[in-house]
């Protein structure tokens, strides 16, 4: 299973989620193009230490935020709410 970073640069928000996850949010800003989204991806390496991920994004002022992949509407908020 592929993992994804995502940063929310107007919240100061990120997660890690699942590639499920990620081809949801893709999926949104496409049918949504006429916005401008400040979300940046980045694919995950397998041997990748989650804790000091969150550890190094925490000290560059990013809050660890969990995304449930079976709320919609959880997606759907942490994508619009990175809208300009």
């Amino acid at each position: 299973m592929r993992y994804y970073k995502v940063e929310n640069h107007i919240t100061n928000e990120f997660a890690i989620i699942e590639e499920t996850i990620y081809k949801q949010m893709i999926d949104i800003m496409d049918e949504n193009d006429d916005y401008f989204f400040e979300l940046y991806f980045g694919e995950m390496s397998s041997d990748e230490n989650w804790d000091n991920l969150i550890e190094e994004q925490a000290r560059n002022g990013y809050e660890y935020v969990c995304i449930d992949e079976d709320d919609s509407d959880e997606i759907y908020d942490f994508v619009f709410s990175a809208q300009r």
